[in-house]
């Protein structure tokens, strides 16, 4: 079987790591101010996390990644995923451009089965034959353009495999 090589995951040169507590966004009017629709690091609920923690932020569909300070005030991109509620939120805004102040937005930190390194790992052991290419070209998929894509995932070191 391949071995999969160690992963450096970090956006913005900050790593990143799965949330391990929940988290509550308020939105409030004054996000609006600087934000855009259907850009996952600047809507409102992006220009939230941004008042609060000071730091970068990404809302997709289902996950999302906020930076934050830990104990020992050493920032990380801690990654969640989103609530059915507040994927509603996301994309109700982004297909209107509206919101109502004081929307709380829940941020779940992700199940063991949706972490990046179970996800990785398990895509990386499906067997594809002995003479196929094991990254197959994918099909085309059509999506909702008024709605960001809702893949969770952000451009990060790629990885190889090494037979």
């Amino acid at each position: 079987m391949a071995k999969l090589q160690p992963l450096n995951r970090s956006y913005g040169g900050i790593p990143i790591v799965e949330a391990q507590e929940p988290l509550e966004i308020t939105v409030l009017e004054e996000d609006k101010k600087n934000a855009n629709r259907k850009d996952p690091s600047k809507c409102v609920f992006a220009q939230a996390c941004k008042r609060l923690f000071h730091g970068i932020a990404a809302f997709y569909k289902h996950v999302a990644y906020v930076e934050q300070r830990n104990a020992t005030r050493k920032s990380f991109v801690y990654r969640y995923r989103m609530t059915a509620e507040s994927t509603r939120y996301i994309i109700e805004y982004d297909r209107t451009g509206r919101f109502k102040a004081g929307t709380v937005i829940k941020l779940l930190p992700p199940p063991p089965a949706h972490t990046l390194e179970y996800l990785r790992e398990h895509k990386q052991t499906v067997k594809r034959g002995p003479n196929k290419n094991p990254y197959p070209k994918k099909k085309s998929l059509t999506f909702d353009t008024s709605v960001r894509n809702g893949t969770g995932s952000l451009n990060m070191s790629n990885y190889r495999v090494d037979e």
